[in-house]
């Protein structure tokens, strides 16, 4: 009897290490010091990477879509090739368009490409990131974090704001838009 005792409290106690582990990984409160940089914009030598978020989602869905704003403010051109996130098990980019009435997404194999000067915006019902096989739900004011790696400028981690649900955009009044995609 002591001995089943002993098992059920160690096993109990390993599900919350492992559970309470990837809650941390794949979501995170803000942190009050990186709060606004990385929530309104992050850089790397030559990508601006703004107004970056994503929808919170509901019960057991294993998918969810992320949005931000990619500007190339270098002289040369560079290309979003890969994205990874504790939050998922895979991260693709996808385009959504519809077709004789019929919505369709497929994956961008070969990345996006950010000429210098463009702006692309990766929003709801266009270009998007894809999150699949979620590792946890998106809760609302809770954070996504995601690595999107650029064949000249290396990776970069950035954190995703979780909207509630149905959130159109994440706007900033602060912020000029030039062009989207």
């Amino acid at each position: 009897m002591m001995n089943n005792n002993i098992f059920f409290a160690l096993t109990a106690l390993v599900f919350f290490i492992v559970g309470s582990s990837l809650a941390i990984a794949g979501s995170t409160k803000p942190k009050s010091q990186h709060t606004h940089e990385m929530h309104h914009a992050t850089k790397t030598n030559q990508i601006i990477i703004k107004a970056p978020w994503t929808r919170a989602t509901p019960g057991a869905s294993k998918s969810a879509g992320g949005f931000l704003i990619l500007e190339n403010v270098g002289n040369l051109a560079d290309k979003l090739v890969h994205l990874t996130s504790p939050a998922a098990a895979k991260v693709e980019i996808h385009t959504m368009n519809v077709t004789d009435g019929v919505m369709r997404m497929r994956r961008i194999k070969d990345g996006i490409t950010i000429n210098p000067g463009e702006i692309v915006e990766l929003k709801p019902g266009s270009l998007h990131i894809m999150f699949m096989g979620l590792t946890k739900k998106f809760v609302t004011g809770e954070n996504v974090l995601v690595t999107l790696t650029f064949k000249k400028s290396g990776e970069v981690t950035v954190m995703l704001p979780i909207m509630a649900m149905g959130t159109k955009a994440h706007h900033h009044s602060h912020m000029k838009k030039k062009k989207s995609k």
